[in-house]
């Protein structure tokens, strides 16, 4: 998915690209230049028809000018504009091609160079074929970074349609090679695309999108050899169709034409095969450094996300050591956890069930002793005598209503719950206590709060 930030700054580069050279013909006053003859030959080729066969590459070059001159004119401003076209075009596929394969730092470094590079502004406005052959490279190479893309997201299987793609490409860089030998350096693209798709598609954790189908052939995988091999034959198939068509042209014999053109590089390093020397070592200096930039900033990358994955650990050692952290906070025994017989831990579980309030938050009731004494029939004891009301002693001392008890009737007379107003305690019958049912002292550990609602609560 291209990014909305690579194409802001595609449209940068190639507004600058564009108006450089625009001004660099508005300011250059040689106008355009057919320093090599190209445009008389194509106006030769267009008015008699003739044929002429200096390189592979000058001669489709030719073709293509003649038929351009015949549609818009015999003018030579023709050239430099449609020569403009194809080199900015061209350079856009490159950008994107580039994109696709590198990082953007390395896309720029190379595009950068190539846009501004006096080679390149020269040749736009002298009849040549550098941009025709660029615009062809471009072609092959963005068509190479597609299968790129689409080889690292599905993978490389046998008897499928990437061996077709890798075969196209081949013959299209053999029909490169036949025009110049700046077709090698396509060609060595295309190795470097093979290699690198194997290295990727040996880790399966890198191939981000799988069919069904692509699943069941994945230990189908092409070997990285017979990709190449692959590459290779098309290339010769190419290179062999295009000089099977010029021997009708010169009348040499396909040993003969394969003599003719591999003579042409005796220029080198000079201009050879119709193709700048400058231009060339400009393009391969850009890609040099692409290539540089691109490892630097994998570099610089990885390291980065080195020291991201140890931040990133630290902060997971310091969440372990931290206080809140229940692996490794301090537990009290007894608070926290208990041991059982068997000298096993165990945490105490949280209570479910919801708290009732604070001792302190309650509102404890207030008791009438006295009246609770005479109504119910119950006494207040202080060792073995009854009294009815609590001394200030007794109360200094806290003694209250755990020191109440039940009295029992001794005599068989009229029963106390008869007369419920009579005085228990100033009446002439005896009582005795039935059971000292709360009688606590004041070392106890625990106290008893009657709350509103409950029935006790300890």
């Amino acid at each position: 998915m291209i990014k909305r930030k690579d194409r802001i700054i595609f449209y940068i580069w190639l507004f600058v690209a564009t108006a450089s050279r625009i001004l660099f013909y508005l300011f250059d006053y040689t106008g355009v230049l057919d320093t090599y003859g190209f445009y008389d030959s194509a106006m030769i080729r267009l008015e008699e028809g003739e044929k002429v066969l200096s390189s592979g590459l000058g001669f489709a070059y030719t073709n293509s000018a003649a038929r351009l001159l015949g549609l818009f004119g015999n003018k030579i401003t023709v050239i430099f504009i449609w020569q403009l076209v194809l080199e900015v075009v061209a350079l856009s596929l490159i950008f994107w091609g580039a994109r696709i394969i590198w990082s953007m730092p390395a896309t720029l470094a190379m595009m950068t160079l190539l846009s501004l590079s006096p080679s390149l502004l020269v040749s736009v406005k002298t009849c040549s074929p550098e941009q025709y052959f660029l615009i062809h490279f471009s072609i092959v190479f963005f068509i190479m970074a597609l299968f790129y893309r689409h080889t690292r997201l599905h993978g490389w299987f046998r008897s499928s349609v990437e061996e077709l793609i890798v075969v196209f490409i081949g013959i299209y860089t053999g029909v490169l090679l036949a025009w110049n030998y700046m077709g090698f350096f396509a060609l060595f693209i295309m190795i470097y695309v093979v290699v690198n798709n194997h290295r990727i598609n040996e880790d399966k954790n890198k191939i981000l999108i799988m069919t069904e189908e692509e699943l069941e052939e994945k230990d189908q995988m092409m070997r990285w050899t017979g990709q190449i091999f692959l590459i290779f034959a098309g290339a010769g198939l190419g290179l062999f169709l295009t000089l099977m068509k010029y021997t009708g042209y010169s009348g040499y014999t396909i040993v003969g034409q394969f003599i003719w053109w591999r003579n042409l590089f005796k220029a080198l390093p000079h201009r050879a095969m119709d193709f700048s020397s400058d231009y060339a070592v400009t393009f391969l200096v850009s890609f040099v450094l692409c290539l540089f930039v691109n490892i630097a900033y994998i570099f610089v990358e990885s390291k980065k996300e080195l020291e991201r994955q140890a931040e990133l650990e630290a902060l997971r050692l310091q969440d372990l050591a931290g206080e809140d952290n229940a692996f490794t906070q301090k537990r009290v025994l007894g608070k926290d956890y208990f041991i059982t017989e068997d000298g096993r831990e165990v945490d105490f579980l949280q209570n479910p069930l919801p708290i009732p309030p604070k001792k302190h938050d309650r509102v404890s009731p207030k008791f009438d002793i006295d009246q609770l004494a005479r109504e119910n029939a119950y006494a207040i004891i202080n060792g073995d005598r009854i009294i009815e009301r609590l001394s200030d002693g007794m109360v200094k001392a806290g003694m209250g209503i755990e020191n109440i008890v039940k009295l029992k009737e001794i005599t068989t007379g009229v029963s106390f719950g008869a007369d419920k107003k009579a005085d228990p305690l100033n009446s002439d019958k005896s009582f005795e206590p039935i059971i000292d049912v709360l009688n606590l002292d004041n070392k106890d550990d625990f106290d008893i709060d009657i709350a509103d609602g409950d029935d006790f609560d300890i």
